[in-house]
């Protein structure tokens, strides 16, 4: 198989799995929304900081390592495997111990302290796989990757909403993410065909830590910032204001799941193949950006303006004070797509010190950002706007232009226009509104179809790079996954215009 074409079938498996996790994901939240409070997600969430953490020092980023390597040896393989069992085992222990002192830090919250307890056992199971998804994901064999996923996923998503029903609160929860796990490994397990020889080598890991080191430390950086707003907003908040807070944090992320997600987890191994071939990386990388430029600030426009809508429509009116933090955050919603191409490409091409460098940087922008919590938590959300940016053009921009060449101008006038076009077509969305009736439903509907229109006609009359993509696609896309359908039709479409 040529890699055109196994790249596009990644893409497109790693795509439909998203869609299927994410729309039973979907459907199973908005129920959970109704029959759970606020407060019990910001206590999900408080305790998740930790597991996230200790998630990184189980794997010490040397799967990358493993992906990176163009051969390694079973010895290898097994040496990872065996090192990720022992620091789980040693994690689950610390999780246990430190699980009184995170419910000190909380305001001696006792319930914190019970949810880590159970939670802590969670990454012993997640372990277990983690060379096998490694493997997987060096063959590109995102099909099964994506198989595991959903199958975990529907099947604990019924199990979680029945134990809402019968008011076990918080723990429903607990139970819909220990069944995920335990399903998702054990299929990975049964898709794999790789098992772990009885051999471990220090020097085997060495020889991987060499790429892994800059990548983990990156890791480490990018997780505990990406969870100190959640871990501040314990601290000084109430659970139901973070519970908010991270609703609105996970509306966000359903335009980065759609649209970039997939690209670091794709794009990594292929770059990989390609490191040497500067031209061939910088024509998919350009073709890349302006897609999901295209795409994100679509997106973004879209949901900032049904945003009221769509919140109390689907999740009940008990939601509704989430409404203004859903709309500030969702303004950084291009940063993580666009810089996950940028940041994938640098990784691709073997330049883990860039990468270092500038998970670096950013982490020292967004340390001073948290000065807006001393105003409020609104303050806090504008001042991460700014930051976004700044680290999007001028931090990963300036590495994206050393590793491959692009110049920051040229990324930031792509930013630029798609933005302009989004906003334009929000305020005459608002504009609409106002001669609508007072009905949520028809405002929803009007607006979706409203937007839509308006931002793929602007596209299309100023004929800029993103609907030049989609035309192309269209016309010129050929399927080469054996499904049928215009959905998986029209994916398989869009996708391979990336590989042309």
């Amino acid at each position: 198989m040529s890699l055109k074409k196994a790249a596009f079938r990644a893409l497109f498996w790693d795509f439909i799995g998203k869609v299927l996790r994410q729309g039973a994901g979907i459907i199973v939240g908005l129920l959970l929304m109704r029959l759970l409070y606020p407060a019990d997600f910001g206590l999900i969430a408080m305790a998740n900081v930790f597991i996230a953490l200790s998630m990184i020092f189980i794997d010490f980023s040397l799967s990358a390592g493993l992906i990176n390597k163009p051969q390694p040896t079973q010895e290898q393989y097994s040496s990872v495997f065996f090192l990720n069992m022992l620091m789980a085992l040693l994690l689950a222990g610390l999780l246990l111990w430190a699980a009184p002192f995170i419910g000190m830090f909380y305001h001696d919250n006792t319930d914190v302290v019970s949810i880590v307890r159970v939670l802590a056992f969670g990454p012993l199971i997640q372990a277990s796989c983690c060379v096998q998804r490694a493997r997987l994901m060096k063959t590109l064999d995102f099909k099964s990757l994506a198989l595991s996923n959903v199958t975990g996923a529907v099947v604990a998503g019924p199990c979680g909403v029945i134990a809402a029903f019968y008011g076990l609160g918080v723990w429903s929860l607990i139970i819909q993410h220990y069944i995920t796990v335990l399903i998702g490994t054990l299929e990975i397990w049964r898709r794999s065909d790789w098992r772990p020889s009885f051999v471990f080598s220090i020097k085997s890991l060495r020889d991987l830590w060499r790429f892994g080191a800059r990548i983990f430390f990156s890791e480490v950086l990018e997780t505990f910032f990406s969870k100190l707003d959640i871990l501040v907003i314990g601290k000084m908040f109430s659970p139901a204001l973070l519970g908010y807070y991270n609703k609105a944090k996970s509306y966000n992320e359903f335009i980065i799941n759609y649209v970039s997600s997939g690209l670091g987890s794709v794009f990594f191994p292929l770059f990989s193949q390609i490191q040497s071939d500067s031209e061939r990386i910088r024509s998919v990388a350009q073709k890349a950006l302006h897609c999901i430029s295209f795409l994100s600030f679509g997106l973004m426009g879209l949901f900032y303006l049904v945003t009221e809508d769509l919140v109390i429509v689907l999740f009940s009116q008990k939601w509704t004070l989430s409404i203004p933090f859903y709309r500030i955050i969702i303004l950084t919603a291009y940063a993580s797509p666009v810089s996950s191409i940028l940041m994938t490409v640098i990784k691709g091409r073997g330049r883990s010190e860039y990468f270092l460098r500038a998970e670096i940087l950013k982490k020292v922008i967004l340390t001073a950002s948290f000065g807006g919590f001393f105003w409020g938590l609104k303050s806090y959300l504008w001042v991460m706007v700014g930051v976004c940016f700044i680290a999007t053009v001028f931090i990963n921009g300036y590495y994206f232009e050393k590793a491959i060449g692009y110049k920051r101008t040229r990324l930031f006038f792509c930013l630029a226009m798609y933005f302009i076009i989004a906003f334009i077509c929000v305020m005459l969305g608002f504009w609409v509104y106002k001669v609508l009736p007072d009905i949520r439903i028809i405002r929803l509907l009007v607006g979706c179809l409203f937007f839509a229109v308006s931002y793929l006609g602007i596209n299309k009359i100023l004929k800029t790079k993103g609907w030049d993509a989609l035309c192309e696609v269209v016309q010129h896309g050929v399927s080469v996954v054996p499904f049928t359908g215009p959905l998986v039709n029209g994916v398989g479409k869009a996708l391979l215009y990336l590989f042309r």
